[in-house]
């Protein structure tokens, strides 16, 4: 693992990568996940970074739901051999038995057995939050040294991790790095294999200071990315990018990933995938308008972003722009801001409507909200129009005696400057020049 600190006080780290250990042939058999391919779901970058972090949040809030898949784990050692049985190859010809898997460890079993007794003296700790620059910073390595067989945290043009970090955002008080080799057999869950490569970070066979555990176990490690791709020696890396805070660069993110799934252009040698955007923007960064497919299919709810069908797990529904009663649904990982590519929901809050375009609410009061005439911020709910202008309501009131003038449909002047309104008690003139209207 690599880690780092404030430049004052250096964080010390001398783990380096998690690698399998050889292989037997016996594993040879074994058909291997290709994660290039579009129909894996780990192909899709923002995807694999969500469930990663909600299989290690899930971990951090109950860390002994853990401990059941451990004691299997354990269950399966002779010595220091490891029998993987969720890793299966298909039948031998002649109805003879599917190979599986084995590996021989440093450690064997004490390793998973130390692991237990950790998760079950360690207290609950807070969620990490997906973050989509972390996410970037982790892809852009993985696409550099997967292609090349290559492992360390140096990229091939000499960027360190913390470059790659601030590529697309800045982070504060500490980050951390981590990374795992080994492959994903062809059939395994998504979820699956990315717990199965949790609990071989969380064990830590070989390093005597578990700094793998460690980091995944950090409190102050609070934002997470993930990426993870195929490896040319070994299958498939898995790279973990943390920080305790970090401020992420939207534009440098969306010029990074098109605001699609990830896999796009990189600061990587060029092997990253195609990226496939749910969303059309122009050069200048603005949304076009773009409508999404139907959020039904023969009775199926279908994602109004990806096309995909929403299965398991929870969704959103937001009206729809045709009107009515029609509402959209999209997956969780897919509602995200047509503008920054930020996922709504969490510290962007709710979101608008930029024609048929949702955009989160810091974008919208960036770029679109009109603002007020009286305090110039942004007008992001109920907007009042009068002496040609947009107020908030609680802005429209008299000029001189700051009466409100927004209940209903209020008369009202026009002051002295023709810019504020008066009210009918302030007014000099008896002719009302207009009605405020709440729209």
């Amino acid at each position: 693992a690599e880690a780092a600190a404030p430049l004052a006080q250096p964080r010390p780290t001398n783990a380096p990568p998690q690698q399998p250990a050889a292989v037997p042939s016996s594993a040879s058999s074994i058909a291997v996940a290709s994660l290039s391919d579009p129909a894996h779901p780990l192909a899709d970058a923002r995807f694999a970074n969500a469930l990663a972090a909600q299989l290690l949040s899930r971990a951090r809030a109950d860390p002994a739901s853990l401990i059941p898949a451990l004691e299997r784990r354990a269950s399966r050692f002779s010595g220091r051999d490891y029998r993987d049985e969720d890793d299966v190859g298909p039948p031998r010809a002649g109805g003879g038995r599917a190979s599986v898997r084995t590996v021989r460890t440093q450690e064997g079993a004490a390793a998973v057995h130390d692991c237990i007794a950790f998760l079950r003296s360690q207290p609950p700790l807070s969620p990490v939050m997906p973050s989509a620059g972390l996410q970037c910073a982790a892809e852009d390595l993985a696409l550099d040294i997967g292609p090349r067989g290559a492992t360390g945290h140096v990229g091939m043009d000499g960027s360190t991790s913390s470059d790659r970090v601030e590529r697309y955002g800045q982070w504060h008080r500490t980050r951390a790095s981590v990374m795992h080799f080994g492959k994903v057999a062809a059939g395994v869950a998504a979820g699956a294999a990315l717990e199965n490569i949790l609990l071989s970070l969380l064990i830590d066979d070989g390093d005597e200071a578990r700094q793998h555990r460690a980091t995944l176990f950090d409190p102050e490690l609070a934002c997470m990315g993930a990426a993870i791709a195929d490896h040319a020696s070994y299958g498939a890396v898995l790279v973990l990018e943390f920080a305790a805070e970090y401020d992420e660069d939207g534009q440098r993110i969306m010029a990074r990933t098109g605001g699609g799934r990830g896999r796009g252009d990189s600061h990587a040698p060029k092997h990253a995938r195609e990226s496939d955007s749910g969303l059309a923007h122009s050069a200048a960064g603005a949304p076009r308008p773009t409508r999404p497919p139907p959020t039904t299919t023969g009775g199926e709810m279908v994602c109004g972003a990806c096309g995909k069908p929403i299965t398991i797990g929870s969704f959103i529904e937001v009206p729809s722009d045709t009107g009515g009663v029609q509402l959209e649904r999209f997956h969780t990982r897919c509602f995200t801001c047509a503008r920054c590519g930020a996922q709504i929901g969490g510290d962007s809050g709710g979101f608008h409507k930029e024609g048929m375009n949702n955009v989160c609410n810091p974008c919208y009061a960036n770029h679109v909200a009109k603002r007020c005439v009286a305090c110039s911020k942004p007008v992001m709910n109920t907007v009042l129009t009068a002496l040609g202008g947009a107020w908030h309501e609680e802005c429209f009131k008299c000029e001189r005696c700051a009466a409100p003038l927004a209940r209903g449909e209020a008369k009202f002047f026009k002051g002295d400057s023709g810019k504020f309104p008066r009210c009918t008690k302030c007014v000099s003139r008896a002719r009302p020049s207009g009605v405020a209207f709440v729209v």
